[in-house]
Formats: C-alpha cells, structure tokens, sequence
C-alpha cells in the first residue's frame, strides 16, 4: 500500500510471521521488526498487540502499540561491533604473545649452539613454527661475500638455483625489505623460479650495518575479501630477521674467538694446547673401542739456515705454505697442530702403524714437490723429517706417545734428515721414564 509520504513499508517475511503468531495466538509481545520509508530510511519497532473479534468470532480489527526502539538497536549493534573489535583485538594480541614466546625460545636455544649447522637447524625449526604455512628459507651470504647460499629451508620453497650471487636479490641489493604480491612482476627477485604462486617477501638480515643474507617467505594468498597475509607476515618476518642476524653475527663473533684461541695465527693450524687436549681425548676413545691413534711429529729441515739466508718474511711464508698443505691433505677426523717454531704434530685416530708411516711418507714426498718463491724469485726447496709412533705400541699415555715420536724425529734428523723414523723399544722405555 502506498498512502502517501509518511506510510512505512514491511517486510513481507515480517509480515507473514507476525500474522502467524497473531492467527495461532491471538496476540503478540515485544514483537521486534523493521519499517522502511519511503526515502529507504529504516527504523525498529516493538509491537504489542492482540486481535478483537466480534460475537462471531470473526477478527475485526487488531490493537496495539508500536514502539519506536531504534535508538536501543542502534546501540546493541554498536556494541556488538565493538565487541568483535575487541575479540579481534585479544586475538591479535595472543597471536603477538605468541610469535615473541617463539622467538624468545628460538633466541634461548640460538645461544647455546657452539656451531653455526646447529644454529641452522634451530632457525629452520622455529622459523616452521613462526611462519605456518608459508615456505621460506634462511639464505646466508659466504665468506667470500660473492655468494648466497639456503642453510636452512622450511617447506617447499620455489627457489631457482641453490647458490646465487647477492645482485640477484632486491632485498640485499637495496638494504631493505622487498615484497612483491604479483609472481609475474618485473620486480620478482631473480633467485626464485617462474613456479612461484603468492607474494615473495625478502628481509635482509643486517648487523652492525653488515648483511648476512635474507630471510626469504613465499606468502601464499588468504580469500577474496580478507586481509591479505602478507600484512600481519611482514612485521613478525622483519623482527625474525632482526633476532637471526643478531644470533649470526653473535656466532661468527664467538666462532672467531674460538679460532683465535685454538689455532696458530700464521699456519691456521691447531695451536699446541688444543693438540695436547685433543689427544687425550682420541687416547680415551681409543681405550673404549680398542682403536690405534697414530702421531707425527714432522720437524722442517734447515728451516734457521733458510729463514737466515731468505729473511724472516721468506720463513714465515715457508710456514703458511706448509700448513696451507697439510690442512689440504689431511681427513677431516685428523688433528694438525703447530708444536713449536717450525715443528708439527698430526694426530691421526684410528690409524695403524704402517698407515701412519704411509701418510708420514707422503707429506716429505709433498714437501719436496713445494715451491717457494720471494718477491718473484724461487727460494729452492724444502725437506721436512718425520717421527712417527702409535698408540698403545709405543705409549700409553699422551706425554709418552709425544715423547716417542720426538725421540723417533731426533734420530730422523741426527741420520740425514728428509726421512721417517718409526719409535723403538728404547724410545719406548725412555719416552715411559720421562712421563
């Protein structure tokens, strides 16, 4: 019906239900429903009414009260528009409390790692945890600061190569993070391949105004209409980055002291106390599974006459060429440590007698192939004398298995040198006098 501007227009299912419950009851209480105008405005009423019937019984008429409650819906739905604010809010905030417990253990557990493959390990797992649903990878730039290489990788990331070189990612080109929503633009970093679906999100990992490399999520797309992922990503991938590089930076550090303290400055061999710790513990291995422990002690021939004749700088480059060879012909179980001066000591687990002796022989066959040169010109060759013994058959103990394989050098020296000399019954009994 259209009575004229003020006439109100319900809804028909409105009508329908309060007909029903008026034909089956008689009447209606707080019957809540909405009544447009004419110009589309829209309010809420309560209806209170009941049917009048005449002596027949037939429905005459109905009566009742409309009651404007606009205003009260008004506020019910403001209210509940503020509470799923605030249930959205709480939401978010136990997520966050969530993702800084996660980084809090992964940042405990990042400083207990003695080696970086540990700390790798660690980061791919929280990383999992952290960024659910999301493949992505720990990209670490190498010492040589010409490549990038994945060392820890969670789900299945569409990388392209395996080791790229730092120009082919925006992130450590620009020092900033790098997101692209569509794989198809020409912004697309060039380490990712074409199978890429979703947003690529690169973070560079900066300490000390240094990059170490990227973290690296590929963000899969949420429903049309929701709030795209990588919003709430970007922010949590930003603070994991600033934690990672933090522990990378704090671990190379660590690993550097390590260095310094257990290696020798100018050969990058083992220095003399990580050699004398380190054979006690391949003799007590040896003892638990019955197992030989070869030592040489290696002693370069002359080396006073060629520091003497060439100058300390042409020595000391004898030396770093040495133990440039020997750490490049060693197996990664041996231990090569600088002795003292210009004396050496390898320690080789689970070695025999007649292997030790080979391996002694193939280092003074290298040495005498070693060629020096000083400012341009060749300084000659080098010899190097070897004293070899085995444990347990010339010594028990640390301090006698050295000793033996001093005394056998000192033979190889006093009979000619550039020679192997193995330990003996007298180095032996001598060797367990002086322990």
């Amino acid at each position: 019906m259209k009575a004229d501007a003020n006439e109100f227009y319900v809804d028909p299912a409105d009508r329908e239900r309060w007909r029903i419950i008026m034909d089956s009851e008689g009447s209606v209480g707080d019957f809540e429903l909405q009544l447009r105008r004419r110009d589309g405005s829209v309010i809420w009423v309560r209806d209170s009414a009941r049917v009048v019937r005449d002596k027949d019984e037939r429905i005459v008429a109905y009566e009742g009260v409309l009651v404007d409650i606009t205003r009260r819906k008004q506020a019910e739905w403001e209210a509940r528009q503020a509470n799923q604010q605030l249930a959205g809010w709480v939401g978010e905030l136990e997520q966050r409390n969530r993702e800084m417990s996660l980084i809090n253990e992964m940042g405990d557990m990042l400083q207990s790692c003695p080696t970086a493959e540990e700390a790798y390990a660690v980061m791919a797992h929280w990383a999992e945890q952290l960024f659910s649903g999301h493949p992505g990878a720990l990209c670490v730039i190498a010492a040589s600061r010409n490549l990038v290489e994945p060392v820890a990788v969670w789900g299945a990331p569409a990388l392209g190569e395996l080791i790229f070189g730092p120009e082919d990612c925006w992130a450590l080109r620009s020092g900033r993070t790098h997101l692209v929503e569509d794989p198809s633009s020409r912004l697309m970093c060039k380490h990712l391949t074409e199978a890429l679906t979703g947003a690529s999100l690169c973070v560079p990992m900066m300490a000390q105004g240094e990059a170490l490399g990227i973290l690296h999520l590929q963000v899969r797309n949420g429903p049309p209409g929701h709030e795209r992922p990588t919003e709430r990503v970007k922010p949590l991938a930003v603070a994991v980055a600033d934690h990672l590089a933090l522990a990378l930076a704090n671990l190379r550090l660590r690993e550097s002291l390590r260095s310094q303290s257990i290696r020798d400055p100018l050969t990058g061999l083992f220095n003399r106390r990580y050699m004398e710790e380190s054979l006690e513990r391949e003799l007590r291995r040896a003892e638990r599974h019955h197992h030989n422990v070869g030592v040489i002690m290696l002693d370069l021939d002359h080396f006073n006459r060629f520091n003497n004749t060439f100058g300390h700088q042409a020595g000391d480059a004898l030396l770093q060429a040495f133990g440039e060879m020997v750490r490049s012909r060693i197996r990664a179980e041996d231990i090569a440590c600088r002795y003292g001066g210009e004396e050496f000591t390898m320690i080789l687990p689970e070695t025999t007698l007649a292997v030790t002796v080979e391996r002694a022989q193939q280092l003074l066959e290298q040495v005498r192939d070693l060629r020096l040169t000083q400012r341009g010109r060749p300084v000659g060759s080098v010899t190097v004398s070897a004293g070899v013994a085995v444990h347990p058959d010339h010594g028990a103990a640390a301090e006698a298995l050295i000793r033996a394989a001093d005394m056998a050098l000192y033979r190889a020296k006093a009979e000619g040198r550039d020679q192997v000399m193995v330990a003996e019954a007298t180095d032996d009994r001598l060797a367990a006098e002086a322990s």
